[in-house]
């Protein structure tokens, strides 16, 4: 399963097959796992196959094998697939539509990790801040809420600072905070302060 058994298996085959001889690989699919060994750079000529691993179960079934499961007895049932003429050839296209889905799969978990992160975060502050959420509806797509879910895990302190503190806590990070009404915040990136003109 890496670049250097790859390249001692073609060297096996190479020792064994004649150079005009038809040769097939039989992959049993295996989730994402199964992916480098079809899309190893095989030789022109040589024919990929994967191969459901249901077939290869049934396989070892028909063998009489279909409760001992071990790497030599599932070689034994998919050389006698490949033999039958079993397998899906794989192609260029293939390989190409493999990588974005396994690409899609990975997203997908990095997805429902950071959604799962987030719910909890959220709950965390909803129990520390209750009624946060009616100030910042969504919290942490805004500055402010994230400024307060990184620098406040304890609300006595945030409240002990109060509002100009708060709002010179908050420049020293690269956030400037208004307050044009009593229950509105404004937000916007700081600005260096120019010095008066002369």
């Amino acid at each position: 399963m890496n670049r250097t058994g790859l390249a001692a298996v073609l060297a096996r085959v190479a020792t064994s097959v004649p150079l005009s001889g038809q040769v097939k690989v039989g992959v049993e699919a295996a989730g994402h796992y199964h992916r480098p060994v079809l899309d190893h750079r095989w030789p022109d000529g040589w024919e990929v196959l994967e191969l459901n691993p249901a077939h290869v179960a049934e396989q070892r079934r028909v063998q009489g094998r279909r409760r001992i499961k071990t790497d030599v007895i599932d070689l034994e049932a998919i050389t006698e697939l490949v033999l039958a003429g079993h397998g899906s050839p794989v192609t260029d296209r293939d390989v190409v539509i493999g990588e974005i889905s396994a690409w899609a799969v990975h997203r997908s978990r990095r997805v429902a990790t950071r959604t799962a992160t987030k719910n909890q975060l959220l709950g965390q502050l909803d129990r520390a801040f209750p009624g946060l959420t009616l100030a910042l509806p969504d919290v942490l797509a805004t500055k402010i809420g994230r400024l307060v879910a990184a620098e406040f895990a304890d609300p006595t302190r945030l409240a002990g600072l109060g509002v100009n503190r708060l709002i010179r806590f908050a420049a020293t990070r690269d956030l400037q905070l208004r307050r044009p009404s009593p229950s509105v915040w404004s937000l916007r990136p700081a600005t260096p302060c120019r010095p008066a003109t002369p």
